[in-house]
């Protein structure tokens, strides 16, 4: 793979590995963690409660599930690429203390 992709602030952001030059950024909802995860040539990002689901190459919205019920705590995403199972949980609330931790380090 040769970009990689940032969840930052209710955005999706595509940029190039070796450059580090943005290609492209796509504005979802709210203004919070982004958790994002690269599935099969799909962004699937989860913002503000909504899952969505993202064109890899060039940003766009595929489709989003509002998620309705289901609240706007932490998200994990589970997938299965090349047969390797790889789980990803995100927590927002450790996540900005992550943050702040690093900030006050600096």
């Amino acid at each position: 793979m040769n970009n990689l992709y940032l969840g930052i602030k209710g955005h999706v952001v595509c940029l190039e590995k070796k450059t580090g030059k943005e290609l492209w950024k796509t504005k979802l909802k709210g203004m919070s963690l982004t958790n994002v995860i690269y599935d099969n040539k799909n962004i699937y990002a989860y913002a503000n409660g909504h899952l969505f689901c993202l064109d890899a190459d060039f940003g766009k919205v595929l489709w989003k599930n509002t998620l309705s019920g289901y609240g706007y705590g932490s998200c994990i995403f589970a997938t299965d690429v090349s047969t390797q199972q790889q789980a990803y949980i995100i927590d927002k609330d450790q996540a900005q203390q992550n943050a702040q931790a690093s900030q006050a380090a600096t």
